[in-house]
């Protein structure tokens, strides 16, 4: 994880997918190139990021709140 408000998912966008047969598999866009990936680390890694996003983020409810009051202050 990096400080200063940054985090690993401003590296790229990525999917993680659970198959029918419960193996595991990510996609990754990065600056260069998009990757798709098996690999236990980089699972591991993308997991990780994810778990860190969702603890971040804010509920529907707030997110629809916040919208509405940047759209007043800004647009009204």
């Amino acid at each position: 994880m990096l400080g200063g408000g940054d985090h690993d998912g401003n590296m790229g966008a990525f999917v993680l997918a659970t198959m029918a047969d419960r193996s595991e598999i990510a996609y990754a866009e990065t600056a260069v190139r998009s990757i798709t990936t098996d690999d236990p680390a980089d699972l591991s890694v993308l997991a990780r990021t994810l778990v860190d996003l969702r603890s971040r983020a804010l509920t529907q409810e707030m997110s629809c709140e916040l919208i509405r009051k940047v759209a007043k202050e800004r647009w009204t």
